[in-house]
């Protein structure tokens, strides 16, 4: 059964995250998953750990805004998270390097 954006964003990210891929890196990642009435994350990597919490920040570094439907398909490996973004299903504002190195931040983030 796929997880839900909550369980997602609060459980399954930051047990997949790999500190080794973000050494030196202090940032904070907006994500917004207004598009379908879904709610808003806040991801921040520092001193070698990602923190999750629900809500806003003033700003992020980045931000990520797209549906809970397109990002749960990307975290599963359904669909491309570039092939999104050039659909207009996902969109990016802010440090876009950051945004691209994110997944190697993740590399075992499944919604299994």
């Amino acid at each position: 059964m796929a997880p839900t954006i909550d369980e997602l964003m609060m459980k399954r990210l930051p047990a997949a995250f790999a500190p080794e891929q973000a050494q030196g890196l202090a940032a904070t990642i907006q994500f917004d998953f207004s598009l379908d009435g879904g709610g808003q994350y806040v991801v921040t990597i520092r001193d070698g750990r990602c923190e999750v919490s629900a809500g806003r920040v003033e700003q992020p570094d980045a931000t990520l805004l797209t549906s809970q439907e397109t990002y749960l398909a990307v975290a599963e490996g359904r669909t491309n998270a570039m092939t999104a973004f050039m659909m207009g299903k996902l969109r990016v504002s802010g440090n876009l390097p950051l945004l691209m190195r994110f997944q190697q931040m993740f590399p075992t983030l499944r919604a299994d």
